[in-house]
C-alpha cells in the first residue's frame, strides 16, 4: 500500500514537473486536467521537436548586414538548390519531385498544372486550363476518355511525351516547360502541344507562356506548420496505453511528408488556341476537315492575368506504392478580388485513422501566416471531411479569424497516373468568400487506390544517358564544363580517346564529342531499338574528340591563337576583324596535324571501313554548343562531302577545325558571348548516295502545332534543300492524339536543280533532266507517312520536338542528324516587356504614376529596375522591421510591396503607400493627407476605401520608444543626419578604373549599391517622412482652429511652403540663367545660337578662347553633373556623360528675348502667413510660424537626401559602364550597353561561374528600347 502511495506522489510530483517545464517553454497545447504521466511525456516530445528541432530549409536575410548575399542581393546557392531540378540520381534515394501551380481570377479564368519527376527519367504532367469563355481545356496525359455523343475520342494516354529532360534550371516534359529565371522570384511556364477541351472531346492545338512572379514571402512547411496542429496530429485519439514509439513514428509522418514550400504569385501571359485544329478522333484529317497550322491557321488569343499558389513538393520514396502510406493528399487554394489567398491541405494515412489539415492565409501583409485551427459551422475542430465539403469554415491564423465560405465544387477533370503510384487525381472548381470578398477556387484531391499495376510502371525509353563519364584532361587551353545533370559519377579516365565510334556509348559525352556527334550517336542506339513500321539507319562513322582538337592546339603556332583572337575584341572595323580571323585560320590550315591524332583516326576507320579507299566521308563540326536549346549555330562552321582518301580526310577535319576561326563564326560568337576559341570535335560519317533528302520538323515552323509534321525534300543530297539552293516539295503530315498518321497537304516545289556526290571526290550541282521530273514528287505519300512515324519515335526518344535531316537511298531511310528546334523558346515582344513585372495582389488595386513619375518618366532597363527595386526594397524592409507584425517571420528579399512594374514603367500602389506609411490607415484625415502629398489630390473611387478598410491583417504596431526615436529623426535631426550621410556617402564612395578586373568592377558595383542604400535612400526616406510630418501638423493645426477641408487647408499649404528656401533642385535653373549671360557676354548670342548642339559644345570647352564660359560650365557639372533626365536608370547618361541636353537648354534659354535673372519672390515665414484667407490671432499665427519654418527646412533637406541619392546612383552608375566596357573588352559581351538588360543576380552568376552572360538581353535592345 505505501509503495502505491509513494508511486503516485511520485507521477504527480513528475506530472506537476512536466507541467511547469512545458508551461515555461510556453506550450499552449490543450492538456486535460487529469492526464497522464506518459501522455505528458509525449507531448512534451512532440513540442520539443516541434518547436525546437525543425528547421527552415531557406536562408536567413539580415538587411542590415555588409554582406551582400545576405542582404538579398545576388541570388543564393541554398535557393538554386532547392528550386532547380534535382539530378536523376537523387531519385535512386529520394522520392518523387513535384510542382504544382495553381491561378485563378474572380472573372472565371484559371490554370492548374502539375509535374512529378520521378526515378528513370519518368514524368507525368496534367494541365487543366478555362478561357474568359468558360471552356474547359485539358492535357491529354492521363485525362480521363470523354463519351459523349458528339465526341468519340479515344485518348492513349501511355503513348504521350513523358520522359523527363529536366536539367539545368528548367523542368522539361511532355510539351511543358518550367524555367526557374530567378529562384523563389520569378518562373517562366510554357505549354506547347495538344490539349482536349472537355466540353467537346474534341482535341485542339493550345500554346500559351506564362510568367509567375512571386508576390508573397515563402511558406516552408518543414518548419513554418502550426505546432499545435502537427501536435494534434501526432497526439489524436492518444490515451495513457498508446507507447511513446507512436508518438515517434507520428513525427516521422511528418517529417516525412512535410518536404515542401508555398509562395503565392501573379500570371501573366497569353494564351493561344488553333480553332481549326479541332478534331474528332482520326476521323477529321481523313476527311481533310482538319487545317493545320501555317498560312490556315486560325487562333484566338487571350491575355491572362491570374493569381495563385505555386507549391514545391519532395515526396517519400514509395508514395502510392506502400499499402500503409498515404492514402490521400488534396489542396484547396482560394483567392479574393483583394488578393487575400487562402490554402488548405491534407494528408489522410491508410494504416491510422489520423489525418493531417494544415494551410496558410495571406493578407495585406505578403506573410503567409500558418492556420492555427480550422473550425467548421459548429465552431468545434474541422473533421477531413468537414474541411473537404463544409460550406463554412472558420480560419485562424495567430491574430485573427477569417470566414471561409464556398460553394460545392464543379468537376472539372479526372486524371489516372501513369507514372505507376496508381492514383486518380481530381480538379474542381468552386465560387468562395474570404471575409466577405468574391474569392474562386481550386480543390486538387489524389487517392491513392492501390499498389501500382506493372503495365502503367514501365519506364520511358532512355537513352539519352551514358553509363562511364570521361574527364578530358586539365592540361588543355579550353575549359571543359561537366555536365550537372549527369547521373553518373565523375571517374577521371587515365586516357581519353582521340576518336570514338558513333556506336560507342563514349560518344554520347556531349563534352567529348559534341553536340552533333553525341546526337548521332544516341540515333544509332535508337535505330536498333524502333520497330519494323519505324526503321532507319544511321551512316557508320567516327568522331574526332575535343581531346583531339585540345592536342591539336598544343603545337607552337596554333598555340598562340588566342592571344591573337583577343585582338578582335578591341577591334571595331569589319575589315581588321575580317583580317585577323582569316589569318588564324589560315595558320591552323597550314599547322599539320600529329601523327597521335592521325594515325588513330585512320586505324579507326580502316577498323570499321576495311575498303576505307573506294568510301567517301561526309566531314562536319560538332562543337560542345553547338546544335543545343540555345545556339544552334547552324551553317556557321564549314562542312565537307564526298571526301575519298587517308590525306584528304585528315586535311578535311582540318579545314573543319580553321572553320571556326571564320569571320562568320567569330561574329556569331562574339553576338552570343561565347567563347572565340570553342571545344570542338569533328564527326567523320560515310557518305549516303541519296535518292532524295530534305529535313523535317517534328512540328509546324510557324506555329509549333504538334499535329503537324512538316517535310522538306528535294532529289539527290540533302544539302539543295538547306542551303536553299532548290525550291523544295513539301509535305504536311498530320498525327492525331491517338497517334495515327495521315499526309494532309502535299506542295510539289519547282525543283530544276540537285546536288550528287561527284565521281572524282566531293559534289557538283545537275539540272533535273526534264520539267516532268521537276514536277514530280521526291517521295511518294507512304514515304512520307514512314518519314513521318521515324520522326515520332525520335520525338519520344529525345523528349522534345526536333530538327532531323534525312535521305533515303532505295528503300532505306537513313537519319544524318537530329537538333532541337530552337525558335520555341524564342521570347514574344510582349514577354521581353513583361520580364521585370511587379504585381500587385489585389485585381483592383490604384496605382499611380506621381512621386515616381518626376524621376523615373519613362521605361526603365532591367538592371535599372532591379537596382531601385532593391534600393527601395530593402529600405523599406529596414523601416519596416521595427513593427511587431515584422518580427514575428523572417523577411525576405522575394518581393516589393510599395512600388509596382508594368511594361519597364514604375509605379506607386496608393493602398500599400498608405498601409506602410500611415500609423493608422483608417484614419481617413492620415488618409487624405498621405495622399495630398503625394499625388495633389484625394482619390474619389470607392475601391479605394474599401481596400484599405481591409480587416484580413492587423495594423502595424511599433513600441512607444522606437517609434518616439524615429520621430526625432525624422523632424527635429534630419539636417544634422542628411549633413553626417553626406560626409559618409562621399567618404566611402570608390570609382572605377582602367586596369581594374572583372571581379573588381563587380565588387566596386555591389559596394556602392550597399553606400547608396544604407547613406542616401534611408536618409531620403527619413527626410521625406519628416516633411511629411511637419506638414501634416500644419494640416491639423488649421484644421483644428478652422472648420475647412482638407482639400482647402492643403491649398493654404502649397502657399505656405511654396517659399521654402535651400532646395538644391531650384538651384539648376538659376546656375543655367547666370551661364546664359556669361555665354552672351563672352561668345555671343548668334554665334551660340547659330552653332549646333555639338558645336556649341565645343565652343564651351574651349577654355583658350572662352575661359569663362569654360568654367562656367566646368563648375556646373561638378555641382549638378549627376543629374539629368530619367536619372534613376544607370543607363541614361547624365549632363557629366552628355552635355548636349544642357547646351540645348542654353540655347532655348538665348532664343528667348531677354535673359537675365528672374529671380523667384520669397516671402519670409510671417508674411506668407498673412496671406493665407484663413483667421487667425496673434497666438495662433506665432505658433504656425514656428511649424511653417520646420516645415520649410523639411523640405529643404527632403530635396538635398534626394540630391545625394541620385549623386550615389551616378556612382553606381559609372561602375556599370565601366563593368559594361571590361565585359566588351574580354568577349563576354558583344555591346557594352547590353550590361544594362541583365539584372544584377544575372550577372553576379554569369560572371562567377564563367559562363556566358544571358541573352535575352540582346532581342530586347532592339525591340523594347530602341538607341
Amino acid at each position: 500500500m505505501n509503495a502505491l502511495k509513494i508511486r503516485d506522489v511520485l507521477a504527480r510530483l513528475i506530472c506537476y514537473l512536466l507541467l511547469k517545464l512545458l508551461k515555461l517553454l510556453h506550450c499552449d497545447y490543450l492538456i486535460k486536467d487529469d492526464i497522464h504521466v506518459f501522455e505528458l511525456v509525449r507531448i512534451l516530445l512532440c513540442y520539443i521537436y516541434f518547436r525546437y528541432g525543425r528547421q527552415s530549409v531557406f536562408p536567413t536575410y539580415n538587411f542590415c548586414s555588409p554582406d551582400p548575399v545576405r542582404r538579398g542581393y545576388v541570388m543564393r546557392a541554398e535557393e538554386q538548390k532547392l528550386e532547380y531540378p534535382v539530378s536523376h540520381k537523387d531519385f535512386e534515394n529520394e522520392g518523387p519531385q513535384e510542382l504544382l501551380l495553381t491561378g485563378t481570377q474572380t472573372s472565371g479564368e484559371l490554370l492548374v498544372i502539375r509535374m512529378i519527376r520521378a526515378e528513370q527519367r519518368q514524368a507525368e504532367i496534367q494541365i487543366v486550363l478555362r478561357d474568359s469563355k468558360g471552356r474547359v481545356f485539358v492535357s491529354p496525359h492521363g485525362a480521363a476518355p470523354h463519351s459523349s455523343e458528339s465526341s468519340k475520342t479515344s485518348i492513349n494516354a501511355y503513348q504521350a511525351l513523358r520522359l523527363d529532360i529536366s536539367q539545368g534550371n528548367k523542368y522539361q516534359a511532355g510539351g511543358l516547360r518550367l524555367m526557374c529565371m530567378e529562384p523563389m522570384r520569378k518562373w517562366r511556364i510554357a505549354y506547347n502541344g495538344m490539349m482536349i477541351q472537355a466540353e467537346t472531346g474534341c482535341a485542339v492545338y493550345v500554346s500559351f507562356v506564362l510568367l509567375w512572379f512571386n508576390f508573397t514571402h515563402v511558406m516552408d512547411w518543414t518548419s513554418m506548420v502550426s505546432i499545435n496542429r502537427l501536435m494534434k496530429f501526432c497526439l489524436q485519439n492518444g490515451g495513457p496505453d498508446d507507447r511513446l514509439s507512436d508518438a515517434i513514428a507520428s513525427i516521422e509522418l511528418c517529417r516525412k511528408h512535410l518536404k515542401g514550400y508555398e509562395q503565392s504569385g501573379y500570371y501573366v501571359g497569353t494564351i493561344k488556341i488553333n480553332e481549326n485544329s479541332s478534331f474528332h478522333g482520326g476521323s477529321a484529317a481523313t476527311t481533310g476537315q482538319f487545317e493545320a497550322g501555317g498560312e490556315n491557321a486560325s487562333f484566338w488569343e487571350e491575355k491572362l492575368h491570374l493569381r495563385g499558389n505555386f507549391i514545391r513538393i519532395r515526396h517519400p520514396q514509395g508514395l502510392g506504392v506502400d499499402r500503409s502510406g498515404l492514402k490521400e493528399i488534396s489542396h484547396q487554394i482560394a483567392v479574393s478580388a483583394r488578393g487575400h489567398i487562402v490554402q488548405i491541405s491534407t494528408l489522410n494515412f491508410s494504416h491510422t485513422s489520423r489525418n493531417l489539415a494544415f494551410g496558410s492565409f495571406v493578407g495585406t501583409s505578403g506573410f503567409k501566416d500558418s492556420l492555427e485551427h480550422v473550425l467548421n459551422q459548429q465552431n468545434a475542430e474541422a473533421k477531413l471531411e468537414d474541411v473537404l465539403t463544409s460550406p463554412v469554415l472558420q480560419l485562424q491564423t495567430f491574430e485573427l479569424s477569417h470566414e471561409f465560405l464556398r460553394s460545392e465544387g464543379a468537376s472539372l477533370q479526372s486524371f489516372k497516373s501513369v507514372l505507376g503510384w496508381n492514383n486518380n487525381l481530381d480538379v474542381s472548381a468552386f465560387d468562395a468568400m474570404i471575409d466577405g470578398i468574391n474569392a474562386v477556387g481550386i480543390t486538387i484531391r489524389s487517392i491513392t487506390t492501390g499498389v501500382s499495376s506493372v503495365n502503367l510502371s514501365q519506364p520511358p525509353l532512355n537513352i539519352l544517358d551514358f553509363g562511364e563519364r570521361i574527364l578530358c584532361s586539365t592540361a588543355c587551353p579550353p575549359h571543359v564544363a561537366s555536365d550537372p545533370d549527369s547521373n553518373t559519377s565523375e571517374t577521371p579516365s587515365a586516357e581519353v580517346p582521340y576518336v570514338v565510334s558513333l556506336f560507342d556509348s563514349k560518344c554520347k559525352n556531349r563534352d567529348l564529342t559534341g553536340g552533333k556527334g553525341s546526337s548521332l550517336a544516341v540515333l544509332s542506339e535508337l535505330s536498333h531499338l524502333t520497330s519494323n513500321e519505324a526503321k532507319f539507319v544511321v551512316p557508320n562513322g567516327v568522331v574526332v574528340t575535343t581531346e583531339a582538337f585540345r592536342r591539336f592546339l598544343l603545337s607552337p603556332k596554333v598555340s598562340a591563337l588566342e592571344k591573337d583572337l583577343h585582338k578582335v575584341l578591341s577591334t571595331s572595323t569589319v575589315e581588321e576583324v575580317k583580317l585577323i580571323t582569316d589569318q588564324c585560320k589560315q595558320r591552323v590550315q597550314n599547322e599539320p596535324v600529329p601523327s597521335c591524332i592521325s594515325k588513330q583516326i585512320i586505324d579507326r576507320l580502316k577498323e570499321i571501313f576495311p575498303d576505307l579507299p573506294s568510301k567517301r566521308f561526309a566531314i562536319r563540326s560538332s562543337c560542345a554548343g553547338e546544335d543545343s536549346e540555345d545556339m544552334s549555330a547552324a551553317g556557321q562552321m564549314d562542312t565537307f562531302l564526298g571526301v575519298r582518301g587517308e590525306k584528304e580526310i585528315i586535311a578535311a577535319i582540318v579545314k573543319c577545325w580553321s572553320s571556326q576561326f571564320s569571320h562568320i563564326a567569330i561574329e556569331y560568337k562574339r553576338r552570343y558571348g561565347q567563347e572565340l576559341l570553342s571545344e570542338m570535335a569533328v564527326v567523320v560519317m560515310e557518305m549516303v548516295a541519296a535518292d532524295s533528302a530534305g529535313v523535317m520538323l517534328t512540328c509546324d515552323p510557324l506555329t509549333g502545332d504538334p499535329s503537324t509534321i512538316y517535310i522538306t525534300s528535294n532529289f539527290g543530297l540533302g544539302e539543295s534543300v538547306v542551303s536553299a539552293l532548290a525550291d523544295p516539295d513539301t509535305v504536311r503530315v498530320h498525327r492525331d492524339i491517338s497517334g495515327k498518321i495521315t499526309v494532309n497537304q502535299v506542295d510539289i516545289g519547282k525543283k530544276n536543280v540537285k546536288i550528287i556526290m561527284d565521281e572524282v571526290g566531293g559534289t557538283r550541282e545537275e539540272k533535273l533532266a526534264s520539267s516532268e521530273e521537276a514536277t514530280d514528287a521526291s517521295i511518294s505519300v507512304h514515304q512520307a507517312v514512314e518519314l513521318a512515324r521515324v520522326g515520332t519515335e525520335v520525338e519520344k526518344c529525345y523528349g522534345d520536338w526536333r530538327d532531323v535531316e534525312w535521305a533515303l537511298q532505295g528503300h532505306t531511310l537513313f537519319l544524318l542528324q537530329a537538333r532541337p528546334i530552337t525558335f520555341m523558346d524564342k521570347p514574344s515582344d510582349e514577354e521581353i516587356s513583361l520580364d521585370m513585372e511587379i504585381p500587385a495582389r489585389n485585381e483592383n488595386t490604384i496605382i499611380s504614376t506621381a512621386n515616381v513619375g518626376e524621376v523615373l518618366n519613362r521605361a526603365i532597363t532591367p538592371l535599372g529596375i532591379d537596382l531601385v527595386c532593391k534600393q527601395c526594397g530593402i529600405s523599406m524592409k529596414q523601416y519596416k522591421a521595427k513593427s511587431s507584425r515584422m518580427r514575428r517571420a523572417p523577411l525576405s528579399p522575394y518581393f516589393e510591396s510599395i512600388l509596382k512594374v508594368s511594361h519597364h514603367h514604375y509605379f506607386i500602389d496608393l493602398i500599400e503607400w498608405i498601409r506602410a506609411f500611415a500609423t493608422n490607415a483608417k484614419d481617413i484625415q492620415i488618409m487624405e493627407s498621405l495622399m495630398l502629398n503625394v499625388r495633389g489630390r484625394v482619390p474619389d473611387d470607392p475601391l479605394f476605401y474599401e481596400n484599405i478598410d481591409d480587416p484580413s491583417d492587423l495594423q502595424p504596431y511599433v513600441p512607444y520608444w522606437e517609434r518616439t526615436a524615429d520621430t526625432i529623426h525624422m523632424k527635429y535631426i534630419a539636417k544634422l543626419n542628411w549633413r553626417y550621410n553626406y560626409y559618409l556617402c562621399h567618404k566611402r564612395a570608390r570609382f572605377p578604373m582602367d586596369n581594374m578586373s572583372v571581379e573588381e568592377l563587380l565588387d566596386g558595383l555591389i559596394i556602392a549599391l550597399t553606400t547608396s542604400i544604407d547613406c542616401a535612400v534611408r536618409p531620403h526616406v527619413n527626410a521625406s517622412n519628416g516633411s511629411l510630418l511637419w506638414s501634416n501638423d500644419i494640416v491639423n493645426y488649421i484644421k483644428s482652429i478652422n472648420d475647412e477641408s482638407t482639400v482647402t487647408v492643403y491649398g493654404y499649404l502649397s502657399r505656405l511652403l511654396g517659399s521654402a528656401h535651400d532646395v538644391v533642385s531650384c538651384e539648376v535653373p538659376k546656375v543655367l540663367e547666370k551661364m546664359s549671360q556669361v555665354i552672351q557676354s563672352e561668345i555671343g548670342r548668334d554665334n551660340f545660337l547659330n552653332a549646333s548642339n555639338e558645336e556649341a559644345l565645343t565652343l564651351l570647352k574651349n577654355e583658350m578662347s572662352y575661359p569663362l564660359s569654360s568654367k562656367a560650365l566646368k563648375k556646373f557639372l561638378e555641382d549638378h553633373g549627376h543629374r539629368g533626365y530619367n536619372e534613376f536608370d544607370p543607363y541614361r547618361k547624365p549632363w557629366a556623360l552628355n552635355a548636349v541636353p544642357v547646351v540645348a537648354t542654353l540655347q532655348a534659354m538665348l532664343k528667348s528675348e531677354s535673359v537675365g535673372l528672374r529671380n523667384k519672390k520669397i516671402d519670409s515665414v510671417w508674411a506668407s502667413i498673412k496671406n493665407i484667407p484663413c483667421k487667425l490671432t496673434f497666438w495662433h499665427k506665432l505658433r504656425l510660424s514656428v511649424l511653417v519654418y520646420f516645415a520649410r527646412k523639411g523640405v529643404g533637406i527632403r530635396e538635398n537626401t534626394k540630391s545625394l541619392w541620385i549623386w550615389a546612383q551616378h556612382v553606381i552608375r559609372l561602375w556599370c559602364w565601366a563593368l559594361g566596357r571590361k565585359l566588351k573588352a574580354e568577349g563576354r559581351l558583344p555591346d557594352e550597353e547590353l550590361l544594362f538588360f541583365c539584372t544584377l543576380s544575372e550577372l553576379h552568376k554569369g560572371l562567377s561561374s564563367q559562363t556566358p552572360i544571358p541573352q535575352t538581353c540582346q532581342i530586347a535592345v532592339p525591340r523594347v528600347h530602341p538607341r
